[in-house]
């Protein structure tokens, strides 16, 4: 319980310096088996931003075993489920899965992605809300993912990732539409998110160079002509970090910008000095997180622009 007694010592130094914290004390059961946790965001220190903001306010202990929750009523669940024998050791499919992870950790996390990413839609940051809920279909098709953590007197920190897929939800091939376009497709369609929808879309070039924006149910929402070939794939940006989308590709010689209008962005496209073979590259130029976009030419000449498709002086 050596857990336990270090828990306590934190608990007795957080109220001895802040006057106690009774509302958080008062939210857990009556039986002494949820304690509060006052180690605040170590969910950010494990996983990023992907949980900022979020606290892990109680544990409890369960064999050598110290579960942590943002919410004690999580936690009496569990303790509720252990009463009632609902267990995942009990489950054939879970005891093949953990046969797959390694014997012993320091640290391990389970998530079952049938239920997990629709649950942490109340925990995440917004833009990973964003991301969870426009792919839910596809986490839901993981199954089970198993993440562990083990430290050693060396100071290595090793980690290893296990993941099942669920093979009850793999997709069947069926058509669902078609759709005739004006010649016929030079490139594979690329799937992206339009804010303007709130979905995903395909976007496709045909011979006549001309980018399509399909929506999920076959409609064309809309077709921009460039003037010649594509170099690079489709890469999705969201240049003014405010949910609306731009998509990204060059031709030889030039870099294009296009909205979710199917519209040039102002000053693009780019001209790219003495063209190019290969795609654009781009590149966060700073902590605020803006867009560079570089492109190589023959020879070796290295452009790079802003996002209003000026150059950078000190890269040209």
């Amino acid at each position: 319980m050596a857990f336990k007694s270090l828990m306590n010592e934190i608990q007795s130094k957080y109220q001895s310096k802040n006057g106690g914290d009774s509302s958080l004390i008062s939210s857990l059961d009556s039986t002494h088996r949820i304690f509060p946790f006052y180690l605040g965001d170590y969910p950010k220190v494990l996983f990023g931003n992907l949980f900022e903001g979020l606290n892990l306010n109680s544990f409890t202990i369960k064999g050598n075993y110290v579960f942590l929750s943002a919410n004690s009523l999580c936690l009496n669940g569990l303790i509720r489920n252990w009463q009632e024998g609902k267990l995942l050791q009990k489950s054939e499919r879970f005891k093949d899965f953990r046969e797959k992870m390694v014997g012993q950790s320091n640290l391990e996390l389970f998530i079952n992605a049938d239920i997990a990413p629709k649950y942490a839609l109340n925990f995440v940051n917004e833009s990973w809300y964003e991301i969870l809920s426009r792919n839910m279909g596809t986490f839901r098709k993981a199954g089970y993912i198993g993440l562990q953590f083990g430290g050693s007197t060396d100071k290595t920190f090793a980690s290893q990732f296990t993941i099942e897929f669920n093979t009850g939800k793999t997709d069947k091939t069926e058509k669902i539409w078609e759709i005739q376009l004006d010649t016929i497709i030079e490139t594979n369609p690329v799937s992206v998110y339009s804010s303007k929808i709130g979905e995903q879309a395909l976007l496709v070039m045909d011979k006549k160079h001309q980018l399509y924006a399909i929506s999920k149910t076959g409609m064309i929402l809309w077709k921009y002509q460039i003037e010649e070939a594509l170099i690079s794939g489709i890469k999705e940006v969201d240049i003014y970090k405010n949910g609306k989308h731009q998509y990204v590709f060059n031709t030889s010689h030039n870099i294009h910008i296009v909205d979710e209008n199917g519209k040039a962005m102002q000053a693009w496209p780019a001209w790219i000095p003495t063209s190019t073979l290969f795609p654009v590259s781009i590149i966060e130029l700073n902590e605020e997180k803006q867009l560079g976009f570089f492109t190589v030419g023959k020879f070796y000449k290295l452009s790079a622009y802003n996002s209003q498709a000026k150059f950078l002086p000190i890269w040209n």
